[in-house]
């Protein structure tokens, strides 16, 4: 599934699963590939890659207050543990087929972090989404933002 994915998209993916491993979760949802968006963009501050352009003039690079936001959405589970790759959600794998069909949209070959984003605000009851929205952040102006810099890098 992830062969079109960039080394940057595929580490937010293994981040997103870390995160639902340290919330004891079976699988892995959208509101997870959030928290994996954020910890690459915090990651590679010096040299953001598309997520961390857009999240961070958002003020949405900052992991604990995102975990807050997500831990008040979704529980922590006691006592799961597993070291089998954990699956994706019905609703993370929409966004992994939204992410694709977004970069099918705009002639990519590849699917990078802010394709991930375009995937995550595609259903606007997601937890992700309704993480974002809690936040103040509005969501049409994140897919308006990551449309507009995937355009530019697309000239180059």
């Amino acid at each position: 599934m992830y062969e079109r994915f960039t080394n940057r998209a595929c580490v937010v993916m293994q981040m997103a699963e870390d995160e639902a491993r340290r919330l004891n979760h079976h699988s892995i949802g959208t509101e997870h590939m959030l928290l994996g968006l954020v910890k690459e963009a915090v990651r590679t501050r010096k040299r953001p890659g598309v997520a961390g352009k857009i999240l961070r003039p958002l003020g949405i690079l900052d992991l604990r207050k995102i975990r807050i936001e997500v831990e008040k959405a979704v529980h922590s589970s006691s006592d799961f543990s597993s070291k089998d790759a954990l699956p994706l959600t019905p609703q993370a794998q929409h966004v992994v087929e939204h992410a694709i069909e977004e970069a099918d949209r705009l002639k990519e070959p590849v699917i990078g972090t802010g394709f991930l984003i375009l995937g995550l605000l595609h259903d606007q009851e997601s937890v992700a989404a309704q993480v974002l929205q809690n936040m103040g952040i509005a969501l049409w102006e994140i897919r308006e933002n990551v449309i507009q810099l995937l355009r530019k890098q697309g000239r180059k």
